[in-house]
């Protein structure tokens, strides 16, 4: 396995969670932990959406760097705005992305190899080197020379902005860009769970304390009893979290 590549790739990734947790916290603020695991699936979708966008006059390393700053832009917008991000949880999310990644990775490197058993790949590496070489959007169509390309390609944007912006051969690149997708599948699972059962975890007990006051009033009628409860409910909220989402991510794995 090439090394180099991996480490150039990873810390573009890093840059992209550490700008994506403040928009993440800004749009997710009711979720546990500030929405922490979308941070770099927020990145990414931002990203994608400027890039392709400014694309249609220019499309280069100079236009991912661009779509950089605008993410950037949107990620101090946000902290200005108040949207503090979590980030031992955003480093957790990190984590979580990261044994997602590292697995496929793993696998890529035991396969890596572009071949007709895999479906579409000549296809999508196809439109990923095309997109490499493309002056704007959208590229030209390598099977037709001359004519622009018909077919959906946004996720081949991604391989191609990335491979861009990290300076990695798209020959690797590709390969990486998958386990890139894979991590963010993984760790959207994670976040996604978590957060559907920590939701209804609190609404169960708040109707099970509703119940508990009504029957018996004196039972927190003290305020330190009041506090202790409510920090045993957050306890039990990010227990419920993390054990959710670690059977959501487990369920992609094995899906």
């Amino acid at each position: 396995m090439e090394w180099v590549p991996v480490l150039q790739w990873s810390i573009v990734l890093a840059l992209l969670t550490a700008l994506g947790a403040p928009i993440a916290a800004a749009v997710f603020r009711p979720l546990p932990r500030r929405g922490a695991a979308f941070s770099l699936p927020v990145a990414l979708v931002v990203l994608a959406v400027v890039t392709f966008w400014l694309g249609q006059v220019t499309y280069g390393r100079h236009t991912v760097v661009a779509g950089v700053l605008v993410v950037a832009a949107c990620a101090g917008v946000a902290l200005y705005y108040g949207a503090e991000p979590d980030w031992r949880a955003v480093a957790a999310g990190g984590g979580v992305f990261l044994l997602g990644f590292a697995f496929y990775l793993l696998y890529s490197a035991f396969n890596a190899a572009i071949t007709p058993a895999g479906g579409e790949q000549f296809l999508h590496y196809g439109l990923s080197n095309a997109l490499t070489d493309a002056g704007a959007l959208p590229p030209e169509d390598f099977w037709w020379a001359g004519e622009p390309i018909r077919y959906y390609y946004g996720t081949q944007l991604q391989v191609a902005s990335l491979s861009l912006l990290s300076g990695v051969e798209l020959r690797y690149g590709y390969f990486l860009a998958l386990s890139t997708f894979y991590g963010v599948l993984f760790v959207t699972a994670y976040g996604l769970v978590g957060s559907v059962l920590a939701a209804r975890d609190r609404s169960y007990t708040a109707r099970r304390d509703s119940v508990q006051c009504q029957d018996s009033p004196s039972a927190v009628s003290w305020p330190e009893q009041r506090d202790s409860g409510r920090h045993g409910v957050t306890e039990s909220r990010l227990a419920v979290y993390h054990l959710g989402g670690a059977f959501g991510a487990l369920f992609v794995a094995l899906a």
